[in-house]
Order: C-alpha cells, then sequence, then structure tokens
C-alpha cells in the first residue's frame, strides 16, 4: 500500500496556477494598510525573524505587486483620489499658507508638491564617511588594549580622521591641551 504524502493544501482545496496564496493575499491586505512590508509580512504569518526579507522578496512577485497596485487603484478609486487631485490640493493648501503668512507651511506645500513630480526632489544619502570613504571611529571609543594592537598604517589613518573630525585646539586623547 503506497503512502500519501502529507502536504498542507490551502483551505478550499488546491491553490489555481496564478493565484496567490493565502499568505501573500493577506500580505497584500497588510501592505495597503500602511506600506511597511516587513510589518505586513510579519502579519501575514512569516516569521518575524526574517519579515523584513520575506516582504522584499513578495514586493518583487509580479503576481503579488499587481494586486499591491490594484489594491491602491481601489483604495484611489473609492476616495475618488488621483495624483492630480493631490496636487491640487497642495497647491491650495500652498496658497492658504500664504495667504496666512505661514511661509514654514507654504515652503512644506511646495516642497511636498515638487517631490510628487517625477525628478524634480531626488533623495541622496551617504552611507559612508567623508568623500566616500570609511566611516571614521573615534578614537576615544577605544580601549587603550584596542589601540596597542593598531598597526602604524592604522594609527596614521586615525591621526589623519582626527584632523578632519577634531578642530585643531581640541586636545589630544590624553585631554592636554596642545600649543600651550
Amino acid at each position: 500500500m503506497a503512502k500519501s504524502k502529507n502536504r498542507r493544501r490551502p483551505p478550499g482545496g488546491r491553490k489555481k496556477k496564478g493565484e496567490l496564496t493565502a499568505k501573500q493575499r493577506r500580505f497584500v491586505q497588510e501592505y495597503l494598510v500602511d506600506g511597511n512590508a516587513t510589518r505586513a509580512a510579519g502579519a501575514a504569518g512569516f516569521s518575524r525573524r526574517t519579515a523584513a526579507d520575506q516582504g522584499g522578496q513578495l514586493l518583487k512577485k509580479p503576481r503579488v505587486a499587481e494586486a499591491i497596485a490594484a489594491g491602491q487603484a481601489k483604495i484611489a478609486g473609492d476616495l475618488r483620489i488621483t495624483a492630480e487631485t493631490v496636487r491640487k490640493m497642495m497647491l491650495e493648501d500652498r496658497d492658504k499658507a500664504i495667504a496666512l503668512e505661514q511661509m514654514p507651511a507654504a515652503v512644506k506645500s511646495t516642497e511636498n508638491l515638487g517631490r510628487s513630480l517625477p525628478g524634480f526632489f531626488v533623495d541622496r544619502r551617504e552611507h559612508g564617511g567623508i568623500g566616500g570613504g570609511p566611516i571614521p571611529i573615534a578614537a576615544a571609543a577605544m580601549t587603550p588594549e584596542q589601540l596597542a594592537k593598531l598597526t602604524d598604517k592604522q594609527l596614521d589613518q586615525l591621526e589623519e580622521i582626527s584632523r578632519t573630525v577634531l578642530p585643531e585646539d581640541a586636545g589630544d586623547a590624553g585631554g592636554t591641551q596642545t600649543g600651550a
């Protein structure tokens, strides 16, 4: 007698080819709440430990992306919101802020309007030190034992970094003033 394979099937029988799994459908529902893929993956039943990776992978799946886009379109349609109506609201908010002489609010509305237009504002974040180099580590955060293990080259690099980060009259690492 052949053993039957003990496979789990989604409620209601087999998943049809091209359909989302139950977890994927739940992920889409949760993602539409706030756009947070990590939280949505956790809420959909994926491991909290791997939720960030799972969320990112799910967003790359074409059928999941299509379901999210369809959900977002439905929400926008239900609210009768288009990109154009949002831009009009931002312009109205800016004009009201100017009329009330609330310039910070006017500037923020203008900034938001610019961000809604492709290519107007591009956010850039530098993940590195000055000029793309390594992120400086303060010598004060190192123990004497750690400093003693540094090579001459590493000590020279640390000294160079401290010159670019610390002002000339900041004193040495021992706390004594230089140039007395």
